[in-house]
């Protein structure tokens, strides 16, 4: 399974980059990658079985205790 996850990924970061890199915007590229980076490495945890805590969770604590928007 992690090797059709990476072999997916390759292709993706191929394909979705080529067009960014011929028109030279490297921003755009860094940015691409990032979220890219970021995405993998949630699929590869879960198709690992490494349970992955809920965002929620930490969307909840941000907005009660560093924001003090919290229902009462």
């Amino acid at each position: 399974m992690i090797f059709l996850v990476v072999a997916a990924y390759i292709g993706i970061g191929f394909f979705g980059s080529r067009s960014l890199v011929k028109k030279k915007c490297w921003r755009e590229v860094a940015t691409f990658f990032i979220l890219l980076s970021f995405g993998f490495v949630l699929i590869a945890l879960q198709a690992l079985h490494i349970k992955i805590p809920s965002p929620g969770n930490g969307i909840t604590f941000f907005v009660e205790k560093v924001l003090h928007l919290g229902y009462k």
